[in-house]
């Protein structure tokens, strides 16, 4: 069920990046195209919710590179501190899905 729930999500993301990349480059907009992340749930994990608080990027440029690592901080109401590291190692997170199960895509945006 993971598996089938986070290619479906996968696949869908990445067909509305390539969708969105014909549009941008057909329309000559690549240059004013940025994308910004987002949960579709509204109640994003602390790895996808450090990418979601970045500004928009470029929309070619990927919100993590593949080999990085996103390291979040978390404290506890006792106060104590727990790190939590996710490696990107499978692909780099060009469309959202940032990890099994996740719920995040992206949002398109034209500046003028």
């Amino acid at each position: 069920t993971t598996i089938a729930r986070t290619e479906s999500a996968r696949v869908f993301n990445q067909s509305q990046f390539e969708a969105d990349r014909q549009f941008l480059i057909s329309n000559n907009l690549m240059n004013k195209a940025y994308k910004k992340l987002r949960s579709r749930t509204g109640t994003p994990c602390d790895h996808c919710n450090l990418l979601i608080k970045r500004p928009p990027i470029p929309f070619q440029a990927n919100f993590a590179d593949l080999g990085t690592q996103l390291t979040v901080t978390e404290t506890s109401d006792s106060g104590d501190v727990k790190v939590k590291t996710l490696p990107v190692n499978w692909e780099a997170i060009k469309a959202g899905n940032v990890h099994p199960n996740c719920n995040c895509e992206y949002v398109l945006i034209i500046k003028d």
